[in-house]
């Protein structure tokens, strides 16, 4: 019984040694993801213990997007991730990484991230305002859609006489046209 015991011991050891550490390294759950190919960038940044190898240990479809991890400075590590503008799918990403805590020891990330298309739609907008109106809104989003997430309106500029601002939750513009306009 004493030499199955010593053996059993070698024969851990033996396969400790022989057995990457990333292998039995804390795997945590998949971070899911979803990303509009028209530009994006995702950013991740988390602790990690700068002073060790830290990698990319797989990526299941680089032609969907290019990944970098990158030291973010004080300990930290920050993964970004850009999808190919036009590309579709889900890409599988995996990273090594070194705990910040005592005992130092190897952890893992799994990323997934879905390349999903964004498709706006707009339609035709034409607004009647009266001579004299003051502070008009213009709902220039209601026959507009988007396949994800909402539209926004960041910036508006006026082409003809008056003054426009976009509206606090960004989603109509507010006209004041000159005292004297009229037409179109």
């Amino acid at each position: 019984m004493k030499h199955l015991y010593k053996l059993q011991t070698l024969l851990v050891l033996l396969l400790l040694s022989v057995i990457p550490s990333w292998t039995y390294a804390q795997f945590s759950e998949p971070i899911h993801i979803k990303v509009r190919n028209s530009g994006t960038t995702y950013t991740d940044q988390f602790a990690a213990a700068t002073g060790y190898t830290n990698e990319i240990l797989s990526e299941s479809a680089p032609q969907l997007g290019t990944v970098s991890l990158v030291e973010g400075g004080g300990n930290t590590l920050q993964l970004i991730y850009t999808p190919v503008v036009g590309a579709l799918g889900t890409s599988e990403i995996i990273i090594k990484y070194w705990s910040v805590s005592a005992p130092m020891h190897p952890l893992t990330r799994v990323y997934i991230f879905n390349v999903v298309n964004e498709i706006v739609t707009t339609g035709e907008d034409r607004y009647v305002v009266d001579a004299g109106a003051t502070d008009v809104i213009l709902d220039v989003l209601a026959n507009d859609s988007v396949t994800n997430g909402d539209l926004i309106i960041t910036t508006v500029s006026v082409s003809n006489d008056g003054a426009s601002v976009v509206s606090a939750d960004g989603d109509a513009i507010i006209y004041n046209p000159t005292s004297d306009f009229t037409g179109d």
